[in-house]
């Protein structure tokens, strides 16, 4: 598995920084199997369990994170979570609840993606991707 996190690096630093911490959310509930045991040092405190799993945070600009939800929809192999426009701007999950199901999805912004699947399929989709900066 491999997953990846995809931001528009026209962002300020705060949306981008907030972006990646909801999808960060969304990957670990997608597959709790990524989170690792909870751990204890050697002075008997506890650490709670992170992820294994390597998660790049990738750059690109708002055609390209259009382009990237349009391939990964028709991906068998890629888990898609996209953070948009209308999910920024709501204060709770049931305003965005009422609000995304009145607005096209042709006219959302994407903010910041979340692509998760097998490695290859990961891959071809965000392999050309820079490292955001």
């Amino acid at each position: 598995m491999k997953a990846a996190i995809i931001v528009d690096t026209t962002l300020p630093l705060g949306l981008i920084a907030n972006s990646a911490a909801v999808l960060g959310a969304s990957l670990g509930a997608l597959h709790p199997e990524i989170i690792g045991e909870d751990l204890v040092d050697l002075s008997g405190r506890r650490h709670a369990g992170i992820t294994g799993l390597p998660i790049p945070i990738l750059g690109a600009d708002k055609e390209q994170l259009r382009k990237l939800v349009d391939s990964a929809e028709h991906d068998d192999d890629i888990d898609l979570v996209a953070f948009n426009d209308v999910a920024q701007r709501c204060k709770n999950y049931q305003e965005y609840s009422k609000l995304l199901a009145a607005v096209p999805s042709d006219t959302l912004r994407y903010l910041a993606l979340l692509v998760v699947g097998k490695k290859q399929a990961v891959n071809r989709l965000t392999g050309s991707l820079p490292l955001a900066k």
